[in-house]
């Protein structure tokens, strides 16, 4: 399948690199073009290198959006030259992690325009990428999940479909990542408390389980 991947930050470049293990034809896309390069010179296979994200809406069947906020996914998606410029059926995966509003203002952009947009935030870091690993959460259309479905599985070792609202994917997303927060910082708390008793302790943190030893 021919992919997209616009974005090659850490994520967005881990991203590029497994689907092209997976065999799919990806082609990348980055503001910043010497982050591309650097993917594409990097001796990976499958990967093509473009100068704007609407020609990898017109040569993809699918384009994934990995920036780092809603200001640049607007830029990738609204700019002259931008994935909403597309004129071929395109199923657009946006999984940066940006507001519920924002969401759904992107995802309104695109329906505007008769293009399939789905929602799908990311649970984990670029090692479970690499390994195929990482959680998803889509929303969206599910006519345009079940196309979807085969990429994400490349990337994914958990995804929860959730319905047509984009906004819940985002506000899931978000409030998961204040739960992990607030759970280092009660972490933190304690071994701080603990310390300041005089006691002497080590602490190990293996495969998510914290011991004191």
């Amino acid at each position: 399948m021919n992919v997209g991947v616009i974005g090659m930050g850490m994520m967005g470049s881990q991203i590029a690199l497994r689907l092209a293990v997976k065999g799919h034809k990806v082609t990348v896309f980055n503001r910043d073009r010497s982050k591309a390069e650097k993917l594409h010179t990097s001796g990976a296979t499958n990967l093509k290198l473009v100068n704007h994200p609407k020609e990898i809406g017109n040569i993809s069947d699918m384009a994934i959006i990995c920036v780092k906020d809603y200001q640049a996914v607007a830029d990738v998606c609204f700019k002259t030259g931008g994935l909403i410029e597309t004129t071929t059926d395109l199923i657009v995966i946006q999984c940066s992690t940006i507001s519920p509003d924002e969401s759904n203002k992107v995802a309104d952009f695109y329906s505007n325009k008769q293009i399939r947009m789905l929602t799908v935030p990311m649970l984990g870091g670029t090692t479970a990428v690499e390994r195929g690993e990482i959680t998803l959460i889509g929303a969206g259309p599910k006519t345009a999940y079940e196309l979807a479905e085969p990429i994400l599985k490349d990337l994914s070792g958990q995804i929860f479909y959730i319905g047509s609202d984009h906004r819940a994917a985002s506000a899931l997303k978000l409030a998961i990542n204040i739960n992990i927060a607030l759970i280092a910082l009660a972490l933190a708390e304690g071994m701080v408390f603990a310390r300041g008793t005089g006691g002497r302790y080590r602490y190990l943190c293996k495969n998510s389980q914290f011991y004191v030893l």
